[in-house]
């Protein structure tokens, strides 16, 4: 388990085609009580680590694709799952909550819903007291202290994607808190700007 911010701790599991980290992120919501995001497999002791953070609040799921581990980590953590309203069709389990764009998740994230990415239901979510933006697959880290798109085939419309992904832009944050490849601390609004320039 790497703490990547005070607050937000990651887990990641390499994926060999890819040849980059699918990460899973911990975050602290209080002194008990934590949100999982986009859950990768993992062993026993980081299972142990996570139940040493508190209680399982939810498992958030930014797109279809990065459903992941979470039924496993649900039935271990008796926590519900959240995830898009246009990616709950094509999931093959049952949400246990829905989120749209524009809503505010467990009284703290905000849910903004992105288009033209590889899932129709992919969306970022906006911590204010992290100062943290969280993406699923909307951008990917392969190289550390880069952005770029999934591969054209996932992301056919890429400058309408980019066009989608400046609204993150209007959210005040200093970090990036990325589901594939390397997070990017400190100057994550800096990176996705210069990224969609």
């Amino acid at each position: 388990m790497k703490n990547v911010l005070p607050g937000i701790y990651s887990w990641s599991r390499f994926n060999e085609e890819k040849q980059m980290d699918f990460n899973g992120h911990v975050i602290q919501l209080s002194d008990n009580e934590i949100l999982l995001i986009d859950p990768p497999q993992t062993d026993d002791a980081t299972i142990a680590e996570i139940s040493a953070f508190g209680t399982v609040a939810a498992i958030v799921i930014t797109n279809r694709d990065h459903l992941r581990d979470a039924k496993n980590f649900r039935e271990h953590f008796a926590a519900p799952i959240w995830g898009s309203d246009l990616d709950a069709p094509l999931m093959n389990i049952t949400l246990d909550h829905i989120v749209r764009g524009g809503d505010t998740l467990l009284k703290r994230f905000t849910v903004i819903a992105l288009e033209h990415m590889k899932s129709p239901g992919e969306f970022a979510m906006h911590d204010p007291v992290t100062r943290s933006m969280i993406i699923g697959d909307a951008v990917i880290g392969k190289v550390p202290g880069k952005l770029n798109l999934l591969a054209p085939e996932k992301v056919p419309r890429p400058l309408d994607a980019k066009k989608s992904l400046r609204k993150l832009l209007q959210f005040d944050f200093d970090h990036l808190v990325i589901g594939d490849g390397t997070s990017i601390i400190n100057r994550g609004k800096t990176a996705l700007g210069e990224f969609l320039e």
